[in-house]
């Protein structure tokens, strides 16, 4: 299993975006949460879990939206799309499109490569959120002045 924390980078319209630099292969690990699924204030650090996943999809659950009580844990199920870039592969959550409570993650290669032979089918990918952190999200300047 891989556990990574990402920190709190920019607000979109629809979510809020954590990210990290992974320095074995230069690229950013971005991470986007829909911001109906985040709890209030916004927490500055997330960390995130990420295991592989080789039964059938069916056989997941993912954790359940609660409006009531938004500070539980995100679990949900993600396969592999494309890999568009050299440095990163693109994931997209398994599911109805509409009740998602991540965006589609691009994850740095050499992440899943240190931990897994290869690049996995499908992640079981786990957000827990740091809610005793003093910092709280803000819409800090990113590394790339095209975002």
């Amino acid at each position: 299993m891989i556990k990574i924390t990402l920190y709190a980078k920019k607000k979109t319209p629809g979510y809020l975006r954590w990210d990290v630099w992974v320095e074995e292969n230069g690229a950013p690990f971005e991470f986007y949460i829909n911001k109906w699924r985040v709890p209030q204030p916004w927490p500055a650090r997330i960390f995130v879990s990420i295991d592989s996943f080789t039964s059938d999809p069916s056989d997941f659950t993912q954790s359940p939206y609660d409006s009531d009580n938004l500070n539980k844990p995100i679990k949900v199920l993600v396969e592999h799309v494309d890999e568009y870039h050299t440095k990163t592969t693109k994931y997209t959550p398994v599911g109805d499109e509409k009740g998602r409570q991540i965006g589609e993650p691009f994850i740095p290669k050499s992440i899943l490569t240190s931990e897994f032979s290869s690049i996995p089918d499908k992640l079981i990918i786990e957000v827990n959120w740091d809610l005793e952190s003093e910092e709280k999200f803000e819409d800090a300047p990113t590394y790339r002045e095209d975002l």
